[in-house]
């Protein structure tokens, strides 16, 4: 039995040595990963940033004026013409994704280019297949991509709830005679209870 015994600790020692020098790597790869993935995230940030700022000013500029007059066609176009934009950003945000995963030498499942795309488009979109996935501490970039993606989704959304208030806005003169009303009640609202709290100061 003592005979069976010092091998089998022997190979446990050893096994403890390589668990430190594997937690090691581990732990800077991930740091590593966790790195690329944050940076990759702050350049689609900028890349959807300055987009957003481009439609936003034309729309300001000159696709809100051709609405007076036009009617629902103009909007329609607006509409339309938002959301494509916002798409060929989200599709460039992609593509940088995907660069990157084809330029990092320790990913071994993205070999080409279209393999690196559909991974890319599928986790931005939060699909999540599971066909082909990442290893080793690589996989923490699936999921800062996909953190990347809800947010600017997310972003998107406002924007298009916000181009379509504003159309509403524009061809319909009693939805703007609405909206100024209720701002001037709110305005009245907030004007009565500064006065209110100026006469009674002991009023919690």
């Amino acid at each position: 039995m003592s005979r069976d015994r010092a091998p089998c600790h022997h190979r446990f020692r050893r096994y403890d040595a390589g668990m430190g020098d594997l937690g090691d790597y581990l732990l800077h790869g991930l740091v590593t990963a966790s790195v690329i993935g944050l940076l990759v995230c702050a350049v689609c940030v900028m890349i959807h940033g300055a987009g957003t700022t481009v439609i936003v000013h034309f729309l300001r500029a000159r696709g809100y004026q051709m609405l007076h007059g036009h009617g629902l066609v103009y909007a329609a176009l607006a509409l339309v013409m938002t959301t494509l934009w916002l798409m060929l950003l989200h599709m460039i945000q992609i593509v940088v994704w995907a660069e990157v995963y084809l330029h990092l030498v320790g990913i071994v499942e993205l070999q080409d280019i279209e393999t690196a795309l559909y991974f890319s488009a599928v986790t931005y979109t939060t699909l999540g297949y599971g066909d082909v996935v990442l290893h080793d501490h690589w996989r923490i970039m699936s999921a800062i991509e996909a953190m990347n993606g809800i947010m600017l989704f997310g972003w998107s959304t406002a924007l298009l709830f916000g181009v379509v208030r504003e159309i509403i806005r524009q061809i319909d003169p009693v939805a703007e005679a609405y909206e100024r009303k209720v701002q001037r009640r709110m305005a009245e609202l907030e004007a009565k209870q500064a006065e209110a709290e100026k006469s009674d100061p002991d009023q919690p």
